[in-house]
């Protein structure tokens, strides 16, 4: 019998691929036949997958002919989620190059729900975190306490940076978990620069972070069960504060720990009468200060004029002013005292006293004509708080598009910094061809860096062995 060409052998296969038997009798046929046949039949593996499931359950242990992942076509977000469950119980370490593919990890997200295997496995194996990231979910009492692993992992890295603590609950009962979280971070003491944590700390763990450059505490919930164990923290780098309703007495101790790095402060809703000492604690020992967001009552009016004097590098001025706020007063303190490098300007206020001044406003821009270009924003509260509405709104909106470029920013993520080899061998080539993307943003918002890669490396180990 003549050789048929391979173009010819292709245009035969096409018209055969929606009739499963006769096309996959092509695979047998000899090795010109096979070797056209795979990457069509490996175009949608999910298809092939389900199919040879209910066929086989035994475990082939040969070495592939091929690299069947190289051929994948049709990329289904949910199919990987589902490969993730079945195969979610195999210990990592069986997992052929592991090591090699997480080793070098430098970013990490889980939440509590992240599978404790996945996280035991990284504890053994990968050192080398520098950005660690935990949401805290709602408590479903299922598979909800991996704080062990957690901890473990936390406490294997050597260069540990920058820690993100977020709860999504307030309401749920994770008091023991946050705990076991705080005190993981005292081992890295010495190398934590940049934190975020949404609970008021349950310990005294921000006394060993000396080194930290950067604070966030505007998710804190509105609890006031721990503030004393921030009474005493000491920060003496700190370049970066953001905090939201703690009281002024302690932000202001805290500011005084500082030692004059302080370049961005953001403070909202901290019990504001408190006769100034947060203002004078701003402009005494924060001279480097560039941006500042801050909520005034009238109190605090007159000693703003000392910061706008003090803080000369001032260039970013955000002002939310409570119900009946003075705006002329503040407007007058601007146009006299403003540092020449301020130019940015935002104030937010009730609607009711915006209109009220409209007068001031035309005043205070016919004032500032002799000076450089300003920036301005002027909000009302009842604005801001519809953007957030509309803002979660276009965030759901926008969540298929996010997922269709989720494969491509993971892969450039954890790629080898400093090696001309990808963590994931083969990655660039595996995916560069995908022709059809699908997912569920329901879905798809549970999948977790970690395991999404993990999802593709177990597919380039054991989905070869399928033909």
């Amino acid at each position: 019998m003549s050789k048929l060409n391979k173009d010819v052998i292709f245009l035969i296969l096409k018209e055969l691929q929606n009739d499963p038997s006769s096309f996959y009798s092509c695979l047998l046929i000899n090795r010109i036949w096979c070797e056209t046949t795979v990457p069509i039949l490996w175009k949608n593996p999910a298809k092939l997958f389900r199919s040879y499931k209910r066929k086989c359950k035994a475990k082939i242990q040969k070495k592939p002919l091929f690299n069947y992942i190289r051929y994948w076509r049709y990329l289904d977000l949910n199919f990987l989620e589902y490969l993730l469950n079945v195969l979610g119980t195999t210990p990592l370490s069986l997992i052929s190059g592991f090591e090699d593919c997480f080793s070098k990890l430098e970013y990490f997200y889980c939440n509590n729900k992240t599978s404790s295997k996945i996280l035991e496995g990284l504890a053994q194996t990968n050192k080398q975190i520098r950005k660690f990231e935990i949401i805290i979910m709602c408590d479903d009492r299922e598979n909800s306490d991996n704080s062990t692993e957690v901890v473990k992992l936390i406490e294997a890295q050597g260069n540990l940076k920058e820690i993100n603590f977020i709860r999504k609950n307030f309401y749920m009962n994770a008091k023991s978990y946050c705990k076991n979280l705080e005190e993981s971070l005292i081992k890295h003491a010495d190398t934590v620069q940049y934190l975020r944590i949404d609970w008021e700390p349950i310990t005294k763990f921000l006394s060993y972070l000396v080194n930290l450059v950067s604070l966030d505490l505007t998710y804190i919930c509105y609890e006031r069960d721990h503030y004393d164990n921030l009474k005493t923290i000491s920060l003496p780098l700190l370049k970066f504060l953001k905090a939201k309703h703690i009281p002024s007495n302690i932000l202001s101790s805290l500011i005084e720990s500082t030692k004059g790095y302080l370049v961005e402060i953001s403070i909202l809703y901290h019990y504001i009468f408190d006769k100034g000492r947060l203002i004078r604690a701003i402009y005494q020992n924060c001279l480097n200060l560039k941006i500042l967001k801050l909520s005034m009552t009238n109190e605090n009016i007159s000693d703003f004029e000392y910061l706008l004097i003090n803080c000369q590098y001032l260039n970013s001025l955000e002002v939310i002013g409570t119900n009946y706020f003075d705006w002329d007063e503040l407007f007058e303190i601007l146009t006299k005292s403003s540092p020449i490098g301020l130019f940015k300007f935002t104030f937010t206020s009730p609607i009711s006293d915006l209109k009220r001044k409209m007068n001031s406003i035309k005043l205070f821009l016919d004032n500032w004509k002799d000076r450089h270009s300003m920036s301005l924003y002027i909000v009302s509260l009842e604005e801001a708080y519809m953007k957030m509405l509309k803002q979660q709104r276009r965030k759901f909106q926008q969540q298929d598009k996010q997922q269709q470029q989720i494969l491509e920013n993971l892969l450039q993520q954890y790629v080898a910094i400093g090696s001309k080899s990808p963590l994931i061998s083969g990655s660039e080539d595996c995916f560069s061809e995908i022709e059809y993307f699908c997912c569920y943003s329901d879905k798809a918002n549970k999948l977790e860096n970690l395991n999404f890669l993990l999802t593709i490396k177990i597919l380039a180990v054991q989905l070869k062995s399928l033909n």
